[in-house]
This record gives structure tokens, C-alpha cells and sequence, in this order.
């Protein structure tokens, strides 16, 4: 959803010239234009919008952040404010509870927002709550049953829920109506590997081939294919994970300080703190071969090799 706005011909001319520079990635010039709107109104909403999603492509977050409050405060009522929002929250500020919160309010705001419920839905997946996501996801379909963003949403969370016949199911209906779409083969691909077996990388290629054909320059793309290809393979399917996070590494490396505490009240324990250290150590080089594999698959996909 573009603002509406009522300025003069040389502003709207100047703002639709940053939206092209903006479809044709080149976020910077896009930046660039739209601060020209800028010039001639400090408080353009359209002109903040756009300076806010190419600042968010650049990595420019504090610029995305400042931008998306501008327009936000131009209009709290905004379905698609709370939409730019959210996604900073969430991605910018790793903040869920308010990313949440922007979501929600964004479908309050515009009932009728069909790519909104799927935002939502499968913003509710990445935390967990997969079948929570694909009720709201679902919701969307009565608003737009053809819509790209609920479609992909929701074969996405259906795969992650293991309903293999429900992901096939939306995934076809979403690949006959957006044949061009990188993501519609990426997903393809990702059913393929979830499928298991020997065969299964060579089923999903032709998919994720095509992705890349698509779309070569989505770098999001190539580390989505690295990443569930290692994830896939038979060592690291079920493996056991020790994440880098502080939040999970201040805990794990208490646990053999606990021991070792303990071992100072009642010798034994020091046993059990030996093998703490050898099984924290063994997380830790399990997750790492994971990322030095990832990285090695992400390589290979630059370079061609898939």
C-alpha cells in the first residue's frame, strides 16, 4: 500500500521516480530521491515509507527506524506503518513481543490487508506456535484466496508442521498462479530435502536451480538453500544444537561451573562436572562443523556448484 498524498506534480513525479529506483534495487538512489521529496516536505509519509524499506536492504537500520517512526506518526491508524514496523521490531530490534504487537495491530487497522494475516501467521511459525500461525494465515485466505504472501505463508508453515499434503497442496495452487517467483521453487526444493532419502538433494536442484535462475542477485535465497541442505543431511537432521546466542551459552556454561562448585562439598561431583565440560564442548563442535559445512554449501552455490 503506497500513501495517498495530495502535493504538487513535481513532488509526485520525484517520489515515483524513487519508487522505480527502489524496484530496481538500487536502494541508494532510492534514498537519495525520496530525500529530494524530503526537501520540499520534511513530512512526506510516502517519501519516509520508502527511505525506510531501502534502508532496511541496505542494512541502514537506525535510518530505517527513524523513517518508519515518521510515518508511523503520520498515521498510527496505519495498516501498512504497523506492517514497516513490525519487520524492524523483528528483525532490527529482535524485539517480538512489540514486532507482535505492530502485527496485530496492523490487521486491527485494515481488515481487508489479506498479505497482513500471512505476515502475521507466519511471524507466529518463526516462534513456535505453528498451528496458532496457520489459523491466522488461513483467515487471509477469505480476504484473497490468490494471495502471494498468504500462499507462501502457508505451505511454509504447513512443511515446518509436517502436513506434507497440505504444504503440496497450497504449494501447487501457489505455483500455478506465480510461476515466476523464486520463492515458489525455492519452497518446492525445501519440501523435496524434508522428504528425506537418498535421492532427496537431487530432487529438490532442479527446484532450487530455478529459484536462482529467477532471482540470481537474492542472497537470502542462496543461504536459504545452504542452510537446509547441511540441515537435511543425515548427520545434522536430528542432531543436538548448542546455540552461540548468550542466551543459551551464559546457561550451558553454568552447568559444569555448578558441578565444579559442588565438587569443592563432595569430591564425586567432579565427575559429573568432567563430563558437563565434555558434553558442553561437544555441543559446541557439533554446532560449529554445522556452520563450517554451511559455509563450505554456500561457497559451492556462488560459485555455481550446486
Amino acid at each position: 500500500m503506497t500513501p495517498e498524498s495530495s502535493q504538487n506534480d513535481p513532488t509526485i513525479a520525484r517520489l515515483a521516480r524513487a519508487y522505480q529506483l527502489f524496484e530496481l534495487r538500487r536502494y541508494a538512489d532510492a534514498i537519495e530521491a525520496a530525500g529530494d521529496v524530503l526537501t520540499i516536505e520534511p513530512d512526506h509519509p510516502g517519501a519516509h515509507r520508502l527511505t525506510a524499506l531501502a534502508a532496511l536492504q541496505l542494512e541502514r537500520f537506525e535510518l530505517a527506524e527513524s523513517s518508519a517512526a515518521t510515518y508511523l506518526a503520520y498515521d498510527p491508524e496505519s495498516a501498512d506503518a504497523h506492517y514497516l514496523m513490525g519487520h524492524i521490531q523483528n528483525i532490527v530490534k529482535k524485539n517480538k513481543i512489540a514486532a507482535e504487537s505492530h502485527f496485530r495491530t496492523m490487521i486491527r487497522c485494515d481488515r481487508d490487508f489479506a498479505e497482513g494475516y500471512g505476515v502475521l501467521g507466519l511471524f507466529l511459525g518463526q516462534q513456535g506456535r505453528v498451528e496458532e500461525g496457520i489459523t491466522v494465515a488461513r483467515k487471509g485466505l477469505k480476504v484473497d484466496s490468490d494471495s502471494l504472501t498468504i500462499l507462501q505463508a502457508l505451505q511454509t508453515l504447513y512443511r515446518v508442521n509436517k502436513e506434507p499434503k497440505m504444504a503440496d497442496k497450497i504449494g501447487r495452487q501457489a505455483l500455478e498462479l506465480y510461476p515466476e517467483e523464486a520463492e515458489q521453487h525455492l519452497e518446492v526444493g525445501l519440501r523435496l530435502l524434508e522428504m528425506g532419502g537418498k535421492s532427496a538433494g537431487t530432487n529438490a536442484r532442479s527446484s532450487f536451480l530455478e529459484s536462482l535462475r529467477i532471482d540470481p542477485d537474492d542472497q537470502e535465497i542462496r543461504h536459504v538453500i545452504a542452510h537446509e541442505r547441511v540441515r537435511n543431511h543425515p548427520f545434522f537432521k536430528n542432531g543436538f544444537f548448542l546455540s552461540f546466542k548468550p542466551s543459551i551459552m551464559v546457561p550451558a556454561l553454568m552447568v559444569p561451573l555448578v558441578w565444579y562448585a559442588l565438587a569443592l562439598l563432595l569430591r564425586p561431583f567432579i565427575v559429573l562436572a568432567w563430563l558437563s565440560v565434555v558434553a558442553l564442548l561437544a555441543g559446541y563442535l557439533y554446532h560449529g562443523s554445522f556452520l563450517v559445512c554451511r559455509h563450505v554449501v554456500r561457497h559451492r552455490i556462488d560459485r555455481g556448484d550446486l
